[in-house]
């Protein structure tokens, strides 16, 4: 199992890509669930501290 960790979101335009190393919506759907998932979750911990 590959471990993921999601912290410190950044926005990029997709033009300023270089490249694409890979799809991982549709090549690893488990462990883009998985991102989205740990994704979620932090968000709502940073909210629940600044409240």
């Amino acid at each position: 199992m590959i471990g993921v960790r999601t912290h410190k979101q950044t926005i990029v335009h997709q033009g300023a890509l270089a490249s694409e190393i890979a799809n991982m919506k549709s090549e690893y759907v488990d462990l883009y669930l998985e991102v989205l998932e740990k994704l979620e979750n932090f968000n709502k911990r940073v909210m629940n501290d600044a409240l």
